[in-house]
């Protein structure tokens, strides 16, 4: 949208393709175009952001790794550096893709917010309607992949992301619709944050935020903060905050998938003035922590040798046993494990096991509070 106070034009227009359209110039919206390139078969990106991968740079925190070895992380036809570690942090891994996409010569279409997308039937086309800025700092330039895919591009890393100058012109708007046989939506898993409803969020007097907008434990130092979701980003950002010096209590509802949409964070002057919890009946909520390594290598790694071999749910009972062994019993910690096995609860319903970096180890040392939260949660004064 226009910045405030900017008048904005908008012209409409229709682009016939000839090529797969791609939506979404993240690390699965690379690798589709990739692999199409590399049979010959050109595609068009179109990305909302101005440079690629935006929710790895703009929506993550500072200490974030990659959670499995880089092999199982890695893009189709390029691997890794192999100088890197195991767990590439999260600017190896922006490095890699800018560099993925340089070596394909992938160049998405940026400022592009597609709004609506419908199959034409009669047409057997896909009609795909996008909003394009045309910024004044960031000029579009024409580029012609082949005869049988003509459009308009920009580089992978966006001249306008790098500008701190405000543009001097008004910003336009230009509606355009494509149209193509072929359409791959790749908006990633995480793009928008869910917030949920929660009583007296709008009287409550301290900081709130989604773990999308958290970068560093630094300003809590000495504050107690709620973190609620114990996903694998609830997790680590309360080692964060522990090695930053605040004091992270951490609660989830049960039922509720273990991923960052349900993560806030909450500097709270006293726990049990500021907050009051609907404590469910039963008491525990579920979820599956498993080390990040067994044997000697990731767990991950042992889970996609076995699942060769074995069914899913012999190689969860492994996976359990394991687990108890390595980390001990999860439950007397208020981690209580769902009735279904890790991998089968993934396929089932997409929840996530969360792979151990450190916060169980904090959580029996009493750094990090289990705090068993179910139902609406209250903030109150």
């Amino acid at each position: 949208m226009p910045m405030s106070g900017q008048p904005s034009r908008s012209t409409r227009r229709i682009s016939i393709m000839r090529c797969p359209i791609i939506v979404g110039a993240g690390p699965s919206g690379l690798a589709v175009a990739a692999s199409l390139g590399r049979l010959s078969v050109p595609s068009i990106i179109l990305e909302r952001s101005d440079g690629i991968a935006d929710l790895w740079c703009h929506r993550t925190y500072d200490r974030l790794n990659l959670h499995l070895p880089k092999p199982f992380c890695q893009l189709p036809h390029l691997p890794f550096p192999a100088h890197l570690p195991t767990y590439p942090s999260k600017d190896h891994f922006l490095d890699y893709l800018h560099r993925y996409a340089d070596h394909f010569s992938l160049r998405p279409l940026f400022g592009c917010t597609v709004t609506d997308a419908r199959f034409d039937e009669a047409a057997s086309l896909w009609r795909v309607t996008a909003i394009r800025r045309n910024l004044s700092e960031a000029p579009m330039q024409t580029s012609s992949p082949s005869q049988s895919c003509d459009t308009l591009s920009e580089s992978s890393r966006s001249p306008s992301s790098s500008s701190s100058e405000p543009p001097t012109e008004p910003r336009e708007l230009e509606v355009v619709e494509f149209s193509s046989p072929w359409l791959v939506v790749a908006t990633g898993e995480n793009a928008e944050p869910v917030v949920p409803e929660i009583k007296g969020a709008q009287a409550f007097m301290g900081s709130l935020l989604h773990s999308s907008e958290y970068k560093s434990g630094v300003e809590y130092r000495g504050k107690r903060v709620l973190v609620i979701g114990c996903g694998n980003s609830g997790m680590e950002i309360c080692v964060d905050l522990c090695e930053h010096g605040a004091m992270p209590f951490m609660s989830v509802r049960s039922g509720v998938r273990s991923t960052t949409f349900v993560t806030f964070l909450y500097p709270l002057s006293s726990l049990i003035s500021v907050i009051s919890l609907v404590m469910h009946p039963n008491g525990n909520k579920q979820v599956h922590v498993l080390p990040r390594e067994m044997l000697g290598t990731s767990t991950f790694g042992v889970a996609m040798r076995l699942l060769k071999w074995l069914p899913t749910r012999v190689v969860d009972r492994f996976l359990l046993i394991m687990a108890k062994m390595i980390i001990g019993d999860t439950e007397k910690y208020g981690l209580k494990r769902p009735k279904m096995g890790p991998l089968e609860l993934k396929n089932k319903t997409g929840k996530t096991p969360v792979l151990d970096v450190g916060a169980l180890s904090l959580i029996k040392a009493g750094k990090i509070k289990v705090v068993l939260c179910f139902g609406p949660t209250h903030l109150m004064h």
